[in-house]
């Protein structure tokens, strides 16, 4: 009987290590797997989304808003004054910010997904969005800007989608030979803190006594802005009262010279 007895403790004291050392082995394994980070973690960039940076995070929604306002009753890119989200006594930087649940509720997933920016380590970022072209044709486009108005930027951008405004391009300068060539392409871009809405209809005019200075120079057509033609911007414009109402200047109010597609904070 005694040998049995001794037999049994030492197979219950065996079985009783094994299992100490397997829980250790498994806590070991655990740690060194957290540890670790797969090929995707370095691939997948560092996304702001508009729910992530606004006021309210509110999860879109599945199918599309049928709540869209026309703003062609006015001008070609016209302004319907019904859709001014707050009087002008109201603080420009909360106009926007304060709207991003109506937004948010009535953005698509796929809408959702399409804009946002990354952030780049020389403090500008690069905004992800969809745009209308002068065909109506859905198009993504990228725009280079300061990390600190991306967030307004990617609001504003998604506003004039949700209205069709629309736009030859949305590239970086860096797609084109020159900010020159990008200009006279109709390209839509920001460079040094100032964005640059189809700045071939909306050119950079100065005067040297009665001769013109263009920017780009094929815009001769554009230079009389009491004419009628598509893409103008005026202080009745769409663009031009989302800019302002989230801060920015419009450079069409420049003395000495005018830059009609130009906005800046």
């Amino acid at each position: 009987m005694d040998n049995n007895n001794f037999d049994s403790k030492k197979v219950i004291q065996m079985v009783a290590i094994i299992g100490i050392l397997c829980l250790f082995v498994g806590i070991a394994t655990r740690i060194r797997q957290n540890g670790q980070k797969t090929l995707a973690d370095y691939e997948s960039p560092s996304k702001t989304n508009i729910s992530e940076s606004g006021t309210t995070a509110t999860t879109p929604n599945d199918s599309d808003s049928d709540t869209d306002t026309d703003f062609n009753s006015n001008n070609e890119n016209g302004i319907d004054s019904a859709d001014n989200e707050s009087d002008s006594s109201d603080s420009t930087n909360n106009n926007i910010a304060s709207s991003n649940s109506n937004i948010l509720s009535e953005m698509t997933q796929e809408e959702y997904d399409a804009f946002y920016y990354t952030d780049n380590s020389d403090g500008t970022s690069l905004l992800h969005l969809l745009y209308y072209n002068t065909s109506q044709e859905l198009t993504t486009g990228l725009l280079e800007c300061n990390s600190n108005e991306a967030y307004d930027l990617l609001l504003i951008f998604y506003k004039l989608y949700k209205n069709h405004y629309e736009f030859t391009s949305i590239l970086p300068v860096g797609e084109f030979e020159s900010e020159e060539a990008a200009r006279a392409a109709n390209n839509t871009y920001c460079l040094n803190g100032t964005i640059s809405i189809n700045p071939l209809y909306n050119p950079y005019i100065a005067y040297d006594g009665c001769v013109p200075i263009l920017t780009p120079q094929n815009a001769y057509d554009y230079i009389d802005r009491s004419a009628a033609f598509p893409y103008k911007i005026t202080d009745q414009d769409y663009a031009y009262v989302l800019f302002t109402e989230a801060g920015y200047y419009w450079g069409g109010y420049c003395n000495g010279y005018a830059d009609y597609g130009a906005f800046r904070k």
